[in-house]
């Protein structure tokens, strides 16, 4: 029981880490949407001053109204993108609020889109939450075992009574309350029968075996993804 507490433990590390990973994606999503949108709209203020020149050329003369109509529909693209932006950065919006859960309206500031790289690789993949919970999850297993494999084993069970008769007893002795009766007594229990017991830790093995190449699984491929950033 003590190693399914810890395992809820290390869950619960694993959702809070889950959580604040979410949490710097939105927020670093925002930044990019907004440097973005700073430049499609520097694009827009160029775009709408050639577009207003492209004109005035073709009233005097000095062009085509090919020149004129490639400049509207750069624009008309353009302003569509900065509609599209508009809409995603109203959605990562609504995700942040929604994984901050606040009243407060937060909006993200920040000069920085890159985040610090771990100083190794080794010590990073010690710490991640995610092996920490298998790693847990493997010990819940053996003690699993180690629990089934105690219930082969003799019990000794112990027993005290103490109580007290008042009035008539069997040996026709009237008693009161303040005379006290004790018994004790001891018993020995000897499993018989151990087949059950036994696939229980075989199946109890098994589960051992996959928590342990859950956990090998998962830790080499956080090694290639982090090698690969």
């Amino acid at each position: 029981l003590t190693e399914e507490w810890k395992t809820a433990t290390a869950l619960a590390s694993l959702k809070e880490a889950e959580l604040k990973k979410e949490v710097s994606s939105s927020f670093y999503a925002i930044l990019t949407l907004d440097a973005k949108e700073k430049l499609l709209q520097k694009s827009d203020t160029l775009l709408t001053e050639f577009l207003r020149k492209a004109t005035l050329r073709l009233k005097k003369g000095e062009s085509n109204v090919l020149e004129k109509t490639t400049a509207e529909n750069q624009l008309g693209q353009l302003k569509m993108q900065l509609l599209q932006l508009q809409q995603e950065k109203d959605l990562l919006n609504s995700k942040f609020q929604f994984l901050l859960n606040s009243e407060t309206e937060f909006v993200p500031e920040g000069s920085s889109f890159k985040m610090a790289t771990p100083v190794t690789i080794e010590a990073k993949i010690e710490q991640h939450p995610l092996l920490q919970s298998l790693e847990q999850k493997k010990k819940t297993a053996s003690a699993q075992t180690s629990l089934e494999k105690a219930k082969k084993l003799p019990t000794i069970t112990l027993g005290y009574n103490n109580t007290s008769i008042t009035g008539t007893g069997a040996d026709n002795v009237i008693y009161d309350k303040n005379t006290r009766f004790q018994s004790a007594q001891v018993g020995l229990g000897i499993p018989l029968f151990g087949g059950s017991q036994n696939a229980k830790i075989k199946a109890s093995k098994i589960q051992e075996s996959i928590a342990e190449n859950e956990l090998e699984k998962e830790r080499l491929s956080l090694e290639n993804q982090l090698k690969n950033v």
